[in-house]
């Protein structure tokens, strides 16, 4: 395998996609595991992704904090690069490209993405006779990554950083604004292998 990715072979074919076939998991994935605003998403393009050493880099899209370096945890690489391998994308490409091949808005992502995600995540619960999730945006998704960091013990000076913040108190007020019970560091675990629907 690294033999055929060092020589492009995998990337070089494009298979045939169908008029929906839009990368959803791996975008979906990469704002709960990267925790980047849905502006910096997408703006990434190919040479922002480092698989060599499992960083994505941050263009500087808000603030000169902004631009960072997120390393990706071993679910995120996974998934990003078997999108790499499926939806071939080259250094100026976007990484995250509609159905056409141009780049993404913002307005696309909450629409055509994270709207039919919450959608389908409420319809499982609801058979599931589980509470329904009152609202998911990209924002809330970020959130929720910086709940991770904090059940982790990530230290807030990291997370400032992994966020892109300039300032502190954002952080602590994002950190603050979802909580994981008590005891969910096996459910944090499980992330890196939790299979993820096309």
């Amino acid at each position: 395998m690294n033999g055929k990715v060092r020589r492009r072979e995998i990337w070089t074919r494009k298979a045939h996609r169908g008029r929906n076939d839009v990368p959803r998991a791996a975008l979906f994935t990469t704002l709960v595991l990267a925790g980047i605003r849905i502006s910096e998403l997408c703006m990434l393009d190919g040479q922002h992704m480092d698989f060599a050493r499992r960083t994505i880099h941050v263009p500087r899209v808000k603030t000169d904090a902004a631009e960072r370096s997120i390393p990706m945890v071993p679910r995120l690489y996974e998934v990003l690069l078997e999108h790499r391998a499926e939806f071939a994308y080259g250094p100026n490409d976007p990484v995250f490209a509609t159905r056409l091949g141009t780049r993404n808005t913002p307005d696309n992502v909450r629409a055509r993405i994270v709207a039919p995600v919450h959608v389908q995540a409420n319809e499982l619960l609801e058979a599931a006779r589980l509470a329904p999730i009152a609202q998911l945006t990209p924002h809330t998704l970020r959130r929720t990554f910086a709940s991770i960091l904090a059940e982790l013990g990530v230290p807030p000076r990291r997370a400032i950083y992994l966020l892109g913040h300039r300032d502190p108190k954002f952080t602590v007020l994002e950190r603050s604004r979802v909580h994981l019970p008590n005891g969910s560091n096996p459910a944090l675990a499980a992330l890196s292998t939790f299979p993820i629907e096309r």
